[in-house]
């Protein structure tokens, strides 16, 4: 009789120093931040040339707050994921 391969699910010893190889995720992430700041950076450097009207509204700016922060988290996630710093549980959260 043939022998069947069996599959280990053995966890890696060193987690911490892969080489990224997921860099896609990483590089829209950092885009999409270069695109806001280029985007949003001369209203906020010269308010002269901004067409709406100082001082900003609370809407609005808990709008760029959320918006800036969902993007450092979108990044933050991509670089986690890429680099293999995942829990394996919810008893890792714990």
């Amino acid at each position: 009789m043939p022998q069947q391969a069996t599959a280990s699910t053995l966890p890696k010893a060193v987690r911490g120093q892969q080489p990224v190889t997921r860099w896609f995720y990483i590089n829209i992430a950092v885009l999409m931040l270069l695109l806001n700041v280029v985007a949003f950076g001369p209203s906020i450097i010269d308010p002269i040339e901004r067409r709406v009207p100082l001082p900003l509204s609370p809407l609005v700016t808990v709008h760029a707050i959320v918006s800036a922060l969902w993007l450092l988290l979108f990044l933050t996630q991509a670089t986690l994921i890429a680099t293999g710093r995942t829990a394996q549980s919810i008893d890792a959260w714990v």
